[in-house]
């Protein structure tokens, strides 16, 4: 490749390059252009193969509703407190709201709800022999092959959590109750309304022991 030097004095003698090296040049010129492209090309190739594999293995997705500030027991849950989150099929919960679904009918939910959790039918059941000065609450299920009867009033020890500034105000309380519904993974329970938020905190934050009391 002639030097800068003699370029200049090719140019001041009104000489020409030659036309081998003018070619030789624009073929250098275009095969970096092309190398540049076949490198965007496999870059964007690359991205979207990873892309879709990434779908394959998330597989397909639906509409949910998401919780997106802490919701309380005792009000309503309003449009702001919710957004519509895309979830593949496969984690979503049983009973999911989804779109369709009228927060509005739901009411408050029975448990407190942490932002970020997807909303189901079961935050929001009751049995409907509940009276208005009753609450029906879920709790897990204390004992594992022990379905006690549907009806059979319980005592509920109650430890909410511990607040080390005030263990005074953190100590196990009980609270009458009657069985509702019994699973093997919750049972539904139903306390006074002034019991209900304690009750319901106590049941993700603290624990909640159960009392059968004799028939």
């Amino acid at each position: 490749m002639p030097s800068p030097s003699s370029t200049h004095l090719t140019r001041r003698l009104g000489l020409r390059q030659p036309r081998w090296l003018r070619d030789r040049s624009e073929r250098l010129h275009w095969l970096v252009v092309i190398g540049l492209a076949a490198l965007a090309v496999a870059i964007v190739l690359g991205a979207e193969s990873r892309a879709n594999a990434a779908a394959e293995r998330w597989g397909e997705r639906a509409p949910a509703v998401q919780a997106t500030a802490s919701l309380s027991p005792v009000a309503p849950v309003r449009d702001s407190d919710v957004a519509l989150v895309e979830v593949p099929l496969h984690l979503l919960p049983d009973g999911a709201l989804s779109a369709g679904d009228d927060l509005a009918a739901l009411g408050a939910p029975t448990q407190p709800i942490p932002a970020g959790t997807l909303l189901t039918t079961f935050h929001f059941e009751r049995a409907v022999d509940v009276r208005s000065d009753r609450r029906a609450v879920p709790i897990p299920a204390p004992f594992v092959g022990i379905l006690p009867p549907v009806g059979d009033p319980i005592e509920l020890i109650v430890s909410p959590v511990v607040d080390p500034y005030a263990p005074e105000a953190t100590s196990p309380l009980v609270v009458a109750a009657r069985l509702l519904e019994v699973t093997e993974d919750n049972w539904l329970v139903e306390v006074a309304a002034t019991d209900a938020v304690l009750l319901a905190t106590a049941a993700t934050s603290g624990t909640v022991v159960p009392v059968l009391l004799p028939g």
